[in-house]
C-alpha cells in the first residue's frame, strides 16, 4: 500500500504537467485553426457593443452606418431614393431623439438646398432614413452629389452620395 501511495505521489507532478500541457496544446490549436476576423466583422462586434452601452445613455449619440442612393444611374424625370442607416441616442432612458435632417443637391458648382431642414422625433437605437424625390424631366446630364446632414442639437454628421443622370 505504502507503495502505491510513493508512486502516485512521485507521478502526480508528472500527471499533471501533461495535463496542464494537453490543455494548453489544445489551446493554441484551437486559436490556430480559428479563422482571423475580417475588418466587417470587428467593426460589426464594435457597434454592437456602443449600441449596448448606450441602450441607457449616459450622453447624446449619433452615428450614420451606412447610405446610399438607388439607382446610381437614372434619367432625367425618374425617382431617386436615398437611405440612411443611423444609431442615435438622447441622454436618459427611453427618450425620443429629435433629428433635425437637412439635404441639398450639387452639380458642378451649383448647390439646390431641398427646402426648410426636417425635424423628426423618433425613437432612440437604430433607425433607417427614407427619402423619395423625382428629378426634373429638364434635368442636365452628368454626376450629381446629394448631401444629408443629420443634427441631434448636441452632434452632427454628414454623408454625401454619388448618382449619375445620364
Amino acid at each position: 500500500m505504502k507503495t502505491k501511495i510513493i508512486l502516485i505521489l512521485l507521478l502526480m507532478p508528472f500527471v499533471l504537467s501533461c495535463s496542464v500541457i494537453n490543455n494548453f496544446g489544445y489551446q493554441v490549436n484551437h486559436i490556430l485553426k480559428k479563422p482571423p476576423a475580417d475588418e466587417t466583422q470587428v467593426a460589426t462586434n464594435q457597434r454592437a457593443t456602443k449600441q449596448k452601452s448606450q441602450q441607457y445613455a449616459e450622453s447624446d449619440s449619433l452615428l450614420i452606418s451606412s447610405w446610399a442612393v438607388s439607382p446610381d444611374r437614372l434619367n432625367s424625370g425618374e425617382k431617386v431614393t436615398s437611405k440612411i442607416k443611423l444609431t442615435a441616442y438622447t441622454l436618459g432612458t427611453d427618450v425620443p431623439v429629435e433629428l433635425k435632417i437637412s439635404r441639398s443637391l450639387i452639380m458642378g458648382k451649383e448647390t439646390i438646398q431641398f427646402g426648410k431642414p426636417k425635424i423628426k422625433q423618433l425613437d432612440g437605437g437604430d433607425i433607417t432614413l427614407t427619402w423619395n424625390f423625382t428629378l426634373p424631366v429638364d434635368a442636365d446630364t452628368g454626376e450629381y452629389i446629394l448631401v444629408t446632414k443629420v443634427d441631434n442639437g448636441e452632434l452632427s454628421e454628414q454623408v454625401k452620395s454619388r448618382f449619375v443622370v445620364r
